[in-house]
């Protein structure tokens, strides 16, 4: 594989659109007023494409500065042309101080404006991990704090492939006889789905089904998604599931609230019980000390289990 880059990338203004790419799988860039694909104009070279592209941002955007068309032009060919399947890019989360990182999987394509999402200039992406910013080094964490919208920081790569590599895990087997013989983080969403009945703490919850299809995975809401939602076998509660996943206490505990607020106000019936569960890899004293006056919202930890065991005649 050639050699990736690394972008962050920002998501309109207090990257209020953050959360929607994040549920479109995609990123984007604004100046929607540009109602053009640039799709051909991806052959020039980047002095070529601000030529041709900075006199039709004044065009659509009069009464700006030069410099504002020449560099928003610039921001643009950027994402256009030199972004490239296989990059990483980082996003501010809508969470104060969470990052989400994807792994770019398509090139350029111009999509016309929808309502709740008027960015035009769009590349797929899957979403690989989420990282507090606390995660970070200094130096990266000042290079994150660049104002442009489309920003290199492949000279950070070498701390970023650290950090993805740290989560990267095979699937767990599907055939694991002991559920305590767990492999690693990076798929624990999965391992509990999959592995639910066996789950002492759930044995009293169904995964959330809607018509007969299980439904509580990711499962989505108009402000983000729940990791996994499910509802009491005697149908009088649900279980709001939220793992760590490396962010702050305050994010995680904020969005697990929210989801909770959710569910009652959209799902529950008044008669019915919406609690919340954090699941982490450790204790964490700022996160138990927030979960203190929360009476309908519990911690809880894993553990991790992993040994060889010699066969043959050498036992």
């Amino acid at each position: 594989m050639p050699q990736r880059n690394y972008w962050t990338i920002r998501l309109g203004e207090g990257n209020k659109y953050s959360e929607t790419a994040y549920q479109k799988k995609c990123i984007a860039v604004g100046w929607r007023e540009l109602d053009r694909d640039l799709s051909e104009d991806c052959n020039l070279d980047q002095i070529d494409f601000v030529r041709t592209i900075a006199p039709q941002l004044q065009t659509q955007l009069p009464g700006r500065t030069e410099k504002y068309y020449e560099g928003s032009a610039r921001q643009l060919y950027k994402f256009a042309a030199l972004l490239r399947p296989e990059d990483i890019v980082l996003v501010p989360s809508s969470e104060q101080g969470e990052y989400r990182v994807g792994v770019v999987r398509s090139d350029y394509h111009y999509t016309p404006a929808e309502t709740e999402f008027p960015y035009r200039h769009r590349r797929d992406v899957e979403w690989i991990a989420a990282f507090s910013k606390d995660t970070f080094s200094e130096a990266l964490r000042n290079s994150l704090r660049a104002q442009m919208t489309v920003f290199n920081i492949s000279r950070h790569g070498e701390e970023i492939e650290r950090l993805l590599g740290n989560i990267r895990a095979m699937r767990p087997d599907q055939g694991i006889e002991n559920i305590e013989e767990f492999g690693m983080e990076s798929h624990l969403e999965d391992f509990i789905v999959e592995n639910w009945n066996r789950i002492t703490a759930f044995k009293d919850f169904d995964l959330y089904e809607e018509d007969g299809e299980t439904v509580g995975q990711q499962y989505s809401t108009n402000i983000g998604r729940i990791d996994i939602l499910a509802r009491s076998k005697d149908r009088k509660q649900w279980l709001v599931i939220e793992l760590k996943k490396g962010r702050t206490s305050d994010n995680v505990v904020g969005q697990t609230l929210r989801y909770i607020g959710w569910i009652k106000r959209n799902e529950a019936r008044p008669d019915e019980i919406v609690n919340g569960m954090i699941v982490a890899g450790e204790r964490d004293e700022r996160l138990e000390y927030a979960l203190e006056t929360l009476e309908n919202v519990s911690l809880m930890t894993y553990s991790v289990s992993f040994d060889l065991k010699r066969v043959g005649r050498n036992a």
